[in-house]
């Protein structure tokens, strides 16, 4: 199982290859790109699985909540980041 290992924002994640070339990743991010913009939520916990809590978490900090725009711009770097690996 080929892993990415990456680093942004501090925050480490390794996400096997699979996960991102699997056909219910590329649905999700289908849909996303046709409107249906809450199909996020199931792509971050498809891809990031076990570490989607402790991301949030880690993004979190010592606030009380984690804003929507947030996660998505470090989703973003994430993504941009897998590609330069790739």
């Amino acid at each position: 199982m080929d892993k990415n290992k990456i680093v942004v924002d501090g925050i480490i994640v390794e996400i096997p290859q699979e996960r991102l070339e699997d056909m219910e990743t590329l649905e999700a991010m289908s849909d996303i790109q046709h409107g249906q913009a809450l199909e996020i939520v199931p792509l971050f916990r498809r891809i990031f699985r076990d570490d989607y809590s402790r991301i949030k978490a880690e993004l979190k900090g010592d606030s009380e909540t984690l804003s929507v725009e947030t996660m998505t711009n470090w989703f973003t770097k994430a993504m941009e980041a897998l590609n330069a690996k790739n």
